[in-house]
């Protein structure tokens, strides 16, 4: 990991310890995997605050570039659950992938389980929508 550790936004954390606390009930195995893993990285990560958040770390919102081994590049944006789309690159946050790039930073590689193929991060803008409400009013 680019930074040792993952880090993940004060703010952030708190909307995702909700998110997790929301959707324990789920009773697909996929999807409770998904959800242990992203409340296991949650736990370890480093939590900071807005102004201590670097810029290429993948948060809510974020924009994303990966490449796989073969070169194949994918863009996605990290949203809220009921936004998820995957036709427009919207990855939920509590998506097996989701769950895995949540914390990361450009440089870092990840292996997707699903299909044993292994990406690599190698852009992330900053979240094109900031939060107005997002704290306020949650939609799961």
């Amino acid at each position: 990991m680019k930074y040792g550790s993952l880090i993940v936004e004060k703010k952030e954390y708190l909307v995702i310890k909700r998110i997790l606390n929301f959707h324990k009930h789920y009773e697909d195995v996929a999807h409770k995997i998904a959800l242990a893993h992203l409340s296991e990285k949650v736990e370890r990560a480093i939590i900071v605050g807005e102004d201590d958040m670097p810029s290429d770390v993948i948060r809510l919102y974020s924009l994303i570039k990966v490449s796989n081994k073969q070169g194949k590049v994918e863009r996605y944006q990290l949203v809220m659950p009921t936004e998820e789309n995957k036709q427009e690159g919207k990855l939920s946050v509590v998506s097996t992938l989701g769950a895995q790039l949540i914390g990361l930073a450009s440089g870092d590689e990840i292996k997707n389980a699903a299909d044993s193929d292994s990406f690599k991060i190698i852009e992330v803008k900053e979240p094109v929508q900031k939060y107005s409400g997002l704290f306020s009013h949650i939609d799961f």
